[in-house]
């Protein structure tokens, strides 16, 4: 492939061209080839010059990326696209053709003796191999959704600054009194502590704080990695009854040369119940789409209607029987050339309906549960390849067989809620578990005309297997392992620098700005009585007072210099202060419960209040006292 003869329309000559490029492909024949926009022509597929049936097919030896080639007609240089998992399998025979001049279209073909029937298209401008996903999607769709990201981002980017400029202009020093406050809560340092134990917890904080969100980024990438597990349980009715399944039964061998009456199947159940009206003859709609060994299928479904249940044989009432009975009939063929071929569906999801066209007739909902799975399915059929709930059976002996009903609740990965753990949200998928087995001796029956053979089929269970698909690891679980780590550092901490009282304000008292924090200030001001001494800030002299005057200007209490002040408006300040103490106490810090139950205990027994003036006058005595030992 490194040289082509080129033919010239012009001159009606012929000319050898030499081909160059970084990987000369390898040669091949029976491939598909076609000329796109740009006068280039991409080659794919073939196989080698050997005769069948020694062929090799390109890219079948290992060399995935032998399968594509292009070639620019305009430098004679060879381009090789990157391998791809979207590209076809090794064939040669395959259709192929151009869209749009932009894209090859190829599909079908033949590999040893099996027949493709996939499309594949391949991106010559971008020089991959498209995915279905993006196959399928309607033009322009890309750059409409593209243009609406930009348009919807620069809209909330321009809101974004508008917003933070008028609120930087509004809040100037509400900005500087949070930025005044979270330096205060980054450093400190208590009254008689050195500065080194306090760089000490400040260095332990951002450690601790480090390693705390590594640990939130782990677990978030653990909830988002998290495997998808089966929750299994089972559920049942009241009367302890099943649906059958649908079951297709497929007769092979029989032909008009072999045989003149034609498979046929009577149907019962152990009560006695006749079913034989539930079967359909299929024969006519499965003849062009299912194969087994190539010869002509007497083919039946049996699909009763959902009132039609199995139950348990104590109980006749509620269920048509325990188990069903299958006999078929017909002329008896030797067992190495006859053949019956079961199949299990379950009644909800049975896809012999919409594929061979079979008129449903008790119109039951029927959905694919994924994209591939009609194209999967028909390929199952069309080349023998079912591997769940089939078997192939002796028709001359007896058979039994067992099913398990399966209600599968799919998790939808995507969705947001599958993440928390919480209100999962899910799809229902209706499956079937089933095995069967034959008799290895001839079955003599009792009665006339003697069947070919029979089938059983026998519930293993009268309840419904519900696997509940579920996240391992849910932000919920996190959220627990968060909580564990984030009290173990606090507890640490304490542990290293000793208990730091917390304030009993929340983020959004501490942090509240504009309308609500002034309408916190004013509650607090009206709840509590004005020009006093607050406790703690306006610490008590022993002999004066610092009396706080608000400030006509600024609106604000100063402290004046200290006044000298007697022993009785000590007192009264005392007292004030007390009587703040315990409205601050009761408001913030403790609950006033157990004071309630003990005044209501105390009341019942006749025990009088405590006499405020007698009160006062202790405090007063004890004033005195205390003066006149400091004299």
């Amino acid at each position: 492939m490194d040289s082509a003869v080129v033919f010239n329309t012009i001159t009606q000559s012929w000319a050898n061209q030499t081909l160059a490029g970084d990987i000369i492909p390898v040669p091949r024949a029976y491939h598909s080839a076609v000329i796109t926009k740009g006068d280039k022509v991409v080659i794919c597929g073939g196989q080698d010059g050997a005769a069948q049936p020694f062929q090799t097919y390109i890219s079948a030896g290992g060399d995935t990326a032998a399968m594509t080639a292009v070639l620019d007609t305009n430098s004679w240089q060879w381009m090789i696209p990157d391998p791809s998992p979207y590209q076809p399998f090794p064939r040669s025979f395959a259709a192929a053709s151009v869209v749009n001049d932009t894209k090859m279209i190829i599909g079908f073909g033949i590999n040893y003796h099996t027949i493709y029937d996939g499309i594949y298209i391949f991106d010559v401008q971008q020089g991959t191999w498209m995915p279905a996903s993006d196959a399928i999607r309607e033009p322009g769709n890309s750059l409409v959704f593209l243009c609406g990201i930009a348009a919807i981002a620069s809209f909330l980017c321009a809101a974004v600054l508008t917003g933070c400029y008028f609120a930087l202009k509004k809040l100037k020093v509400s900005i500087y009194q949070c930025t005044k406050s979270m330096r205060n809560d980054v450093w400190n340092p208590r009254p008689g502590e050195p500065a080194w134990a306090e760089i000490s917890r400040l260095i332990f904080r951002v450690t601790f704080l480090t390693m705390f969100l590594t640990i939130i980024v782990v677990l978030i990438l653990q909830v988002r990695n998290s495997p998808i597990i089966d929750q299994k349980y089972y559920v049942h009715n009241d009367h302890y009854t099943v649906d059958v399944p649908d079951i297709r039964f497929c007769f092979d061998g029989w032909t008009s040369e072999n045989s003149v009456v034609w498979p046929y199947i009577q149907c019962a159940t152990d009560f006695g119940d006749s079913c034989s009206e539930y079967l359909i003859d299929i024969s006519k709609n499965v003849e062009t789409g299912l194969n087994y060994y190539g010869t002509a299928l007497r083919c039946y479904l049996f699909r009763a209607p959902p009132t039609f249940r199995l139950g348990r044989t104590n109980d006749r009432i509620v269920s048509n029987g325990s188990y069903l009975k299958f006999y078929y009939y017909g002329d008896r063929l030797p067992s190495n050339i006859s053949h019956l071929h079961l199949v299990f569906y379950n009644k909800y999801h049975n896809p012999n309906l919409p594929v061979y066209h079979i008129n449903d007739p008790y119109t039951l909902p029927f959905s694919w549960y994924s994209e591939s799975e009609d194209a999967q399915f028909q390929s199952a059929e069309e080349e023998n390849l079912r591997t769940e709930n089939s078997f192939d059976l002796n028709p001359n002996v007896g058979s039994t067989s067992s099913f398990a009903i399966i209600e599968r609740e799919e998790i939808k990965s995507t969705y947001f809620w599958n993440y928390i753990g919480i209100a999962s949200v899910h799809k229902r998928a209706f499956e079937i578990e089933s095995k069967a087995v034959s008799e290895t001796v001839t079955t003599v029956y009792a009665t006339e005309p003697q069947p070919l053979g029979s089938l059983h089929v026998f519930p293993a269970s009268y309840e419904v297997t519900v696997l509940r698909e579920q996240r391992a690891f849910t932000l919920v679980n996190a959220m627990g392992i968060i909580g564990g780590i984030f009290g173990l550092i606090l507890g640490l901490q304490t542990c290293l620098f000793g208990y730091r009282p917390r304030s009993p304000w929340g983020v959004i008292h501490r942090w509240s700005m504009g309308q609500m924090r002034r309408s916190l200030l004013f509650n607090l001001k009206s709840r509590f009585p004005e020009n006093i001494n607050v406790p703690i800030i306006h610490p008590l002299h022993r002999r004066q007072t610092f009396i706080p005057i608000e400030n006509k200007h600024s609106g604000q209490l100063e402290a004046r210099e200290p006044v000298l002040e007697s022993v009785q408006e000590r007192m009264d300040h005392l007292e004030e202060r007390l009587h703040v103490f315990e409205l601050l106490f009761q408001a913030y810090y403790i609950n006033d419960e157990v004071f309630r139950s003990l005044d209501h205990a105390l009341q019942l027994e006749g025990v009088a209040a405590t006499d405020h003036s007698g009160w006062r006058e202790f405090l007063i005595s004890r004033g005195g006292r205390l003066r006149h030992v400091n004299r």
